[in-house]
């Protein structure tokens, strides 16, 4: 074991006790949770922000250190956020549960799903005796810098600096073995990211505790030279003289400090890799600011959550005070730039270079002016960039650069500072006179702006894994809490976009998690083919009604307690034979099924109703209005069938499993929408009376269980403009807040969603639409501007079609869109695939690989799979 970069004498909690004599105090923070698409939230952000580096600058202490930096999700704790508030899945029950489990946690054991996040880390001085001089005395001399130190002084600082820490940031006292893991991260940067370390060890470290590491403070000039004598070597360069290879010696001592460091891990060496595995890094600072801060928002601290081709991390050093932003100070900076001017400017772009930073000092003036209660602050910002490959390292970089000065960045790679910067990082760490050389000058407020603690998280804290945040590339995976989710009303879920988007796939695999949780779905599917049926058979079992060829009985009559029963069968009937409320047929209706009547004269089906009016002289007329429609084939469902033989089928009342999914076969009932007139078609106004039994009876079936509860409606434009909605949707919804159910509504636009029903569905899912009405209907739909920006990102860069492939969605590229959690964050995201391989077939509906219903080996059609 070796060294920490910076001599530690000790660690004790969150104190670092430091050999010459500094004493750090170190916190997690969390960054606040920002969505790029809402300027609400980045303002929330920005004022948290301001509130954190305000209560800092109470502190008093002169070198502060914010540390951003990249941790892994481990696969254990993946896990434990998945089973959080789900029941024991040993007991034997949650057989697809437990497998579905284990799937996701091999997937990130093997790195193929892999979550990352940035952890921030506050560390700040605690102003002492023993610091400074005195330290470094004490050092010299051997003894020990914190002999006459008060550590009840020292806890009671403590505790004022965790008190000023705002709440908004979760802050914890970090652990000694955050020392440890922080090290850990250094040494290994670009080779892996190891886990974040947990926050509740409090195990004391040795000061020699830390990896071995063989640091080259010059890789980049020592690969150059060794590249080059390598070649001389291999003729591959015609041999020099000895007075030329001379000559590059001599130049190699004088640049033997470059702008890349190297590190190598010697306690990992192999026979390949004698000084172990090497993690090449440039350190890079920030040497001119931006004019603007909204070049800052998405280009500072953030850039390093991107898709840069390297690993990064980042730092800030920084400190407060009133006289760098004094109009004093000012004139004696630009009083001072101007003799620098004057005497190295040799051409008009020194002088260019000279009246930026002027104009730079003159802007902060201007800013200060107009802020009320500015706050002075002092800041160096530090990147570090890594990879395996130096040569990829320094693509990479250059391209960085480039990046930051497209923003209004001036980025600086100090020659001969690399190992200073990468030391300037680490907490525990004093500030270098380089360090303070390059902090820039600004305020709370306009610092804050920049967003330098902030994360893109979307989704619930537990659940089950629904899709990737594509907002950066940390990976965040997205978690469904289905069995607490209708606790804070954020249960249900509409979902919008075109055939072909990944919509319906993405309803098929919540149905596949709820069955997993032992809480089947009941899905209406209009589909000509069966689709639902098929993917529902591999859940373990389906029960089939088909709307055109039953095999069990939906008449109220049968399935529903007598009081339930006839109250509903009044109120569907009513309407369907164009009767008042207040005619006497429907008296006479209403009175033949009440529950004393219908035992009375063994009226147990709508069948049974018939035979009965029949027989009585008031209720002919009624029985031939309801023998109409008995004998059509569309209302089967609710009336018993009359078989070949000319006699009553007598099907049995539908008793569904609990431990199956449920799917109402309805496609070719079509539903009217508006007012019936005299010329609506008979079969369409049958529709509406069929979809209301199912709601009735499905919301019946909910109430009787205490466990969650789901209705999937897929395509639901077939009844927009219906009333139908009302008892599908938007009751079961307003109801599920209490009663533990949820709803799943999905349509191709977003303006079947718009209609009243789905309002207060908090949790949305975007997915592509390449037609411009469409996109920006989807856009504002989701609360999200429709600059042009954004629509053509989700025309063209949403699930992009591959053209090879008739169209389909790139491979890698399928479902696609944005999602809008319960809370109302919003993030670009991507699907995740069922982790069931034939789960993830039968979920193809695809004209080439959708399987049909009837090309389903297993389907029973109508009855029970």
């Amino acid at each position: 074991m070796g060294d920490y970069l910076t001599p530690v004498r000790e660690v004790r909690g969150n104190l670092i006790y430091t050999a010459d004599g500094r004493i750090w105090a170190n916190y997690h923070l969390s960054g606040i949770n920002v969505s790029a698409y809402q300027g609400t939230s980045i303002a929330n952000g920005q004022a948290r922000n301001k509130d954190l580096f305000n209560n800092l600058s109470q502190i008093g202490s002169g070198d502060m250190l914010l540390l951003g930096i990249k941790a892994k999700t481990s696969p254990e704790e993946f896990v434990d956020r998945m089973l959080k508030g789900i029941p024991d899945i040993a007991d034997g029950r949650h057989g697809a549960l437990a497998a579905h489990v284990d799937a996701f946690f091999q997937q990130m054991q093997r790195g193929k799903l892999e979550e990352f996040q940035r952890l921030y880390i506050l560390s700040v001085e605690i102003p002492t005796a023993a610091s400074g001089t005195s330290g470094t005395v004490a050092k010299l001399n051997g003894t020990d810098p914190f002999a006459s130190i008060d550590r009840n002084y020292i806890a009671r600082l403590e505790t004022q600096i965790f008190d000023l820490l705002p709440d908004a940031f979760d802050p914890a006292r970090t652990t000694p073995l955050m020392l440890q893991w922080v090290h850990e991260r250094m040494r290994l940067r670009g080779i892996e990211v190891p886990s974040a370390p947990p926050r509740e060890n409090t195990a004391p470290i040795s000061p020699k505790g830390f990896g071995n590491v063989i640091i080259d403070k010059a890789a980049d000039t020592r690969a150059v030279l060794d590249e080059f004598l390598e070649a001389v070597d291999s003729g591959a360069v015609r041999a020099t003289p000895k007075r030329k290879l001379g000559r590059l010696r001599e130049n190699y001592g004088s640049i033997r400090y470059g702008q890349q460091l190297s590190i190598s891990n010697p306690e990992q060496r192999t026979n390949s890799l004698p000084d172990g595995p090497t993690s090449y890094q440039t350190l890079m600072t920030i040497g001119g600011w931006p004019t603007t801060p909204k070049n800052a928002l998405n280009t500072f601290t953030y850039l390093v959550d991107q898709q840069i081709g390297v690993d990064a991390d980042f730092a800030l050093r920084f400190s407060f005070s009133q006289d760098a932003i004094s109009l004093t100070e000012t004139r004696q900076f630009l009083k001072t730039l101007a003799g620098e001017n004057e005497a190295n400017s040799v051409d008009e772009f020194d002088a260019q270079a000279y009246g930026d930073r002027g104009r730079e000092r003159r802007l902060l003036q201007s800013q200060v002016s107009e802020e009320k209660g500015p706050r002075g602050m002092e800041v160096a910002a530090i990147f570090a960039f890594a990879h395996p490959h130096r040569l990829t390292l320094t693509k990479q970089v250059a391209a960085l650069k480039e990046t930051f000065r497209g923003n209004g960045f001036e980025p600086f790679v100090p020659v001969g500072g690399q190992f200073e910067l990468l030391n300037m990082m680490m907490p525990g760490s004093s500030c270098t006179p380089m360090g303070t050389e390059l902090k820039g000058t600004t305020t709370v407020h306009a610092f804050s702006a920049c967003l330098p603690l902030r994360t893109s998280h979307v989704g619930d804290l537990q659940g089950l894994p629904i899709a990737i945040n594509m907002e950066n590339a940390l990976g965040q995976i997205i978690l469904h809490d289905y069995l607490g989710g209708t606790e804070g009303g954020n249960g249900s879920i509409a979902c919008t976009g075109e055939q072909g988007s990944g919509k319906s796939y993405f309803q098929k695999m919540l149905a596949g998690h709820m069955s997993d949780l032992l809480c089947p779905a009941w899905v209406i599917d209009q589909s000509e083919h069966g689709e639902w049926v098929v993917y529902a058979q591999q859940l373990g079992g389906v029960d089939v009604i088909d709307a055109m060829a039953p095999q069990y009985s939906l008449d109220p009559l049968k399935v529903l307690p007598m009081e339930r029963a006839g109250k509903l069968f009044v109120d569907l009937m009513l309407p369907l034979l164009g009767l008042s409320p207040m005619s006497k047929d429907a008296s006479i209706l209403a009175n033949a099924l009440t529950p004393a009547n219908r035992k009375g004269h063994g009226i147990q089906s709508s069948r049974d109703l018939i035979d009965y009016l029949e027989k009585t002289a008031d209720g002919q007329q009624l029985a031939t209005g309801l023998a109409f429609y008995a004998s059509q084939e569309y209302t089967r469902t609710l009336f018993d069938p009359i078989g070949h033989d000319g006699g009553v089928r007598r099907l049995p009342a539908f008793a569904p499993s609990r431990d199956r999914a449920v799917v109402f076969r309805t496609h070719g009932i079509s539903v009217h929408k508006g007012d019936v007139t005299p010329t609506t078609e008979p079969s369409k106004q049958f529709g509406r009376v069929l979809y209301t039994a199912i709601a009735a009876y499905t919301a019946y079936v909910f109430s009787q269980s205490r466990d969650l509860n789901a209705f999937i409606a897929d395509e639901v434009s077939f009844l927009q403009g219906s009333s139908v909605l009302e008892d599908l949707v938007r009751t079961p919804d307003r109801v599920g807040r209490k009663a533990g159910n949820i709803v799943v509504a999905g349509s191709q636009l977003a303006k079947d969603l718009q209609d009243g029903n789905y309002d207060q569905i908090r949790k949305k899912f975007a997915f592509r639409q390449t037609i411009r009405e469409n996109a920006i209907a989807a856009l504002q739909w989701m609360g999200i501007p429709a600059t042009e920006l954004m629509i053509e990102k989700m025309m063209v860069d949403t699930s992009p079609g591959d053209k090879k492939n008739n169209n389909r969605a790139i491979r890698g590229r399928e479902g696609e869109g944005w999602y809008r959690d319960g809370s109302g964050s919003i993030a670009r995201v991507k699907v995740l695939p069922q982790a069931s391989a034939r789960r993830h077939r039968f979920s193809d509906t695809t004209t080439s690989n959708m399987i049909r219903i009837e090309e389903a080996t297993r389907a029973t059609v109508g009855g029970h799979v």
